[in-house]
């Protein structure tokens, strides 16, 4: 536990998913869904944890520095720059400090650059 983040997809329902019907639904065990009343289809992405690297990135170029627990917008040239990091990262494990430093804090794991980083 701890320092697990999930990449969602949320997808706002518009006018022309209004013919959604319980029908459509019941069965799921979501029988108490009102689908006129359906905002959003959340999906996850990705999930992950004791990536310390990994959510500094995230905290310094998505949440302008605020490590508060939010949901933020990342766009997909956002996912592109990071995992070239990532491959860069692989590639030349030494450049990791650099390009994907770690970030400690409570419950974050190891923030070594080690086999575990």
């Amino acid at each position: 536990m701890g320092l697990d983040m999930t990449l969602i997809r949320k997808t706002s329902v518009n006018s022309c998913f209004s013919s959604v019907t319980v029908d459509d639904i019941q069965g799921q065990g979501i029988d108490h869904i009102c689908p006129s009343q359906i905002k959003y289809v959340v999906e996850e992405m990705a999930y992950w944890c004791k990536a310390n690297a990994i959510h500094n990135w995230f905290v310094e170029n998505i949440q302008n520095g605020k490590d508060d627990c939010k949901e933020y917008d990342v766009d997909e040239d956002d996912l592109k720059v990071l995992l070239e990091l990532v491959n860069q990262v692989l590639k030349t494990p030494s450049k990791a400090k650099d390009l994907l430093p770690t970030r400690p804090g409570f419950f974050f794991g190891n923030t070594e650059y080690d086999d575990m980083y």
